[in-house]
């Protein structure tokens, strides 16, 4: 096996971790009943929340590669501060929808 196919047997194996962390995180919050979707269980944030943040950080990511490929920094560094705790709390409320 080449370089080159380890690189991309390592990387099909990292994006199927992050599919089935997705999909587990996506069952546990859709497992849960309406009511408790906005219930805090995790610091400041609920399910609802946390699941908009990831959704942010997803849109995010996909403007950062394309900065990185225009030879730009990441949009979102300009936003870095304690644990990204502002950019993060910017997400949750920019991607939170009711449904």
């Amino acid at each position: 096996m080449t370089g080159k196919d380890k690189a991309e047997t390592h990387k099909a194996r990292v994006l199927d971790d992050v599919a089935r962390a997705r999909a587990a995180i996506l069952a546990a919050v859709n497992s849960l009943p309406p009511e408790k979707h906005r219930e805090i269980f995790l610091g400041i944030w609920s399910s609802y929340e946390l699941v908009a943040h990831l959704i942010g950080w997803d849109y995010a990511n996909i403007q950062a590669i394309a900065d990185i490929q225009a030879g730009q920094l990441p949009q979102f560094y300009a936003h870095h501060d304690r644990d990204w705790q502002t950019y993060n709390a910017h997400l949750a409320s920019e991607y939170s929808q009711e449904s």
